[in-house]
């Protein structure tokens, strides 16, 4: 009785000293400086200069910036999105002003016709990083009166904190 009662005592120490901190903030990617998304149901990983950019203008209030390539600069497909808030922007959900998606492969750049279409929520936020999560409709209008969209869904991004 006393070895089995040792045994379970050794037993015990080991699994809660193995036990995880679960109270550390879990961020949509464990890699720092990445936004991914699937774009028409394809994966796409925007990790090249991931980031985000903030300012305070007087006439337009506060401003975030996020951007990254999935390649090379000026080569590869972009993704932008910015949000202007007369409040301090943190954890929340909001309506981006722009939200703009540069396809390399035509040469295009598509964009939001209407806010409702495209959701960012901001689930974490520091001094230094922004993370959260994203998804909508973008399109391209041509003169002909035709027009191309990208539906973009399960976005999350988790980026360095920077200014203009």
């Amino acid at each position: 009785m006393a070895k089995k009662l040792i045994g379970f005592i050794i037993l015990l120490i080991i699994l809660t000293s193995c036990r995880k901190d679960l109270s550390a903030p879990v961020l949509p990617f464990a890699t720092p400086n990445t936004i991914g998304a699937q774009v028409d149901g394809a994966p796409a990983s925007f990790d090249l200069n991931a980031h985000a950019d903030t300012m305070y203008s007087e006439r337009s209030g506060h401003i975030l910036v996020v951007t990254a390539w999935d390649g090379p600069k000026g080569s590869s497909d972009y993704i932008s999105f910015s949000i202007v808030s007369s409040n301090h922007i943190g954890v929340g959900t909001y309506s981006p002003s722009s939200f703009l998606y540069w396809q390399q492969s035509d040469s295009t750049a598509y964009s939001f016709s209407n806010a409702s279409d495209v959701h960012l929520m901001i689930t974490s936020e520091t001094d230094s990083t922004v993370a959260g999560y994203f998804s909508g409709t973008v399109f391209q209008d041509y003169h002909d009166g035709t027009y191309k969209e990208h539906t973009i869904t399960n976005g999350s991004f988790n980026v360095t904190l920077g200014a203009f």
